[in-house]
């Protein structure tokens, strides 16, 4: 009986967490870094604004958690992804084109705002690699090197970090003549500017 109140507190606070942390990667996707407020996040997640300090106590910490939290769930949607192709190039094509589609709707865990909330961590001085924040490409990268798709002597950490900035910007790989070009045209190109310089034998 004891323990049952600090076992709710910390299910309590953890929820809490989660609420604000999804809660600041829309405000992030929607609003940007300078137009996106404290009191935005506050106001979706139905809490006082100084509720938010009791679990980040800067600005600079919430956003850093927001950016692992997005990494996160972008590297469970590409894994299941990855998983549902019939073959390891399929795949990564797959995962390709799922990218480059979450980029152009500016999805809340897309290469763009991944990319966007890196920037404005750089901006304060907090470099999220140093900080632990890997890329949500990395073990899939690994992956793709055993399946013979790229490289083995290429640093994963390096080959994700490529990955996700070719697929930010998808609309650099579209045909100068065409206008929202076919999602999977887009990967193409791009899985083809990719392997041009990590494919085996090459």
């Amino acid at each position: 009986m004891g323990t049952a109140g600090p076992r709710f507190a910390d299910r309590l606070r953890e929820q809490r967490t989660t609420q604000i942390l999804e809660a600041s990667l829309a405000a992030f996707s929607e609003e940007g870094c300078f137009r996106m407020t404290l009191d935005q996040v506050a106001q979706r997640v139905g809490i006082a604004k100084g509720t938010i300090y009791l679990h980040y106590p800067s600005r600079e910490t919430l956003f850093t958690a927001v950016l692992t939290r997005a990494a996160d769930l972008l590297r469970e949607h590409c894994w299941k992804v990855w998983t549902a192709a019939a073959s390891p190039a399929a795949g990564m094509r797959a995962v390709l084109a799922e990218l480059v589609a979450m980029s152009r709707r500016h999805d809340a865990v897309s290469p763009d705002v991944l990319s966007r909330l890196r920037c404005s961590l750089t901006w304060t001085r907090l470099a999220p690699a140093d900080n632990g924040v890997e890329p949500p490409l990395v073990s899939l990268v690994r992956v793709w090197q055993k399946a013979g798709l790229i490289r083995i002597d290429v640093d994963p950490l390096w080959a994700s970090r490529v990955t996700l900035a070719l697929t930010a910007a998808p609309s650099v790989f579209e045909a100068p003549t065409s206008r929202n070009e076919p999602v999977e045209e887009v990967a193409e190109r791009i899985a083809t500017t990719l392997l041009r310089g990590l494919a085996p034998n090459h």
